[in-house]
């Protein structure tokens, strides 16, 4: 942690990855307690909804209160479903009242800090250089911001989003790595158990020994009478298919209510100017 620590006090860009429970949380806390220190105005971001409110919940945890707020790297800087190409996005950032609000932060903001990089396509990793280059017009990777990039490259990839021309490349493809100083943290401190951790990295490679098959067979316990499991699944559609085979099983009388949703079109200003 020193070596990284020492790297963020000179201002370099910093890849962090490794396994689950390595500490790179921990990692971030220190380094965003160390651009407070130094007056920075940071950006915590991470690539989901739900990864940034598990990441402020951790951060505060670990470093208190005094975390920046957590959101993620597209609501910080405008990116929303990566339906912009490139010089697009830069004229909207330049001109749109609707992303004033982008812009300021784009323009503001000192240090970049961006979690959960596995599911960040290797374009939109461009397209926020991109961006930030030409909105701060300073001819320099990112614009001159220092960024920080944390994550597991064996845990969920980026979505393709072919519409869009997204091809959901991984950011390890991505030449801008040259710019980073790349830091693969390796001991494992959440668990103790050497072949609890066999398991765990055998499983991440999808690569499992008959040994620690053997460790998580052994773990299989009998449920109390009357106690439903509740089911873990890998994707949401075989979620949506359970949950709706259980409703329909379930006791009692059905009740379909209609709900009407009204909101208003993101890009209503842009559309109403074409």
């Amino acid at each position: 942690m020193a070596s990284l620590l020492k790297k963020t006090d000179e201002g370099h860009n910093l890849l962090i990855t490794g396994p689950p429970g390595t500490g790179k949380t921990h990692v971030l806390a220190q380094i965003v307690e160390r651009f407070l220190i130094d007056g920075k105005k940071v950006a915590v971001t991470s690539t989901t909804g739900i990864s940034a409110t598990i990441l402020k919940s951790k951060l505060t945890s670990i470093a208190g209160p005094d975390v920046p707020p957590v959101t993620t790297i597209h609501r910080f800087c405008g990116l929303a479903d990566g339906r912009h190409q490139n010089e697009e996005l830069v004229d909207l950032l330049m001109h749109s009242e609707y992303y004033d609000g982008y812009r300021i932060n784009i323009c503001t903001v000192q240090a970049l800090i961006i979690d959960e990089i596995s599911m960040l396509s290797c374009k939109l990793l461009h397209q926020i250089e991109h961006i930030f280059r030409r909105i701060r017009r300073v001819e320099k990777p990112f614009g001159g911001v220092q960024v920080v990039l944390a994550g597991d490259f064996l845990q969920l990839p980026p979505v393709p989003t072919p519409e869009y021309g997204d091809d959901g490349q991984s950011i390890t493809e991505s030449i801008l790595l040259q710019y980073f100083h790349c830091e693969q943290l390796s001991e494992i401190f959440r668990q103790s158990e050497p072949d609890l951790i066999q398991a765990i990295h055998e499983i991440a490679r999808g690569n499992l020994s008959k040994e620690s098959e053997n460790l998580i067979l052994r773990l299989k316990r009998t449920l109390p009478p009357g106690e439903t499991p509740m089911k873990l699944m890998s994707r949401r559609e075989n979620v949506d298919i359970w949950n709706g085979k259980c409703l329909t099983e379930m006791d009692g009388m059905r009740l379909l209510f209609l709900v009407i949703i009204i909101y208003y079109i993101m890009f209503l200003s842009v559309i109403t100017s074409l």
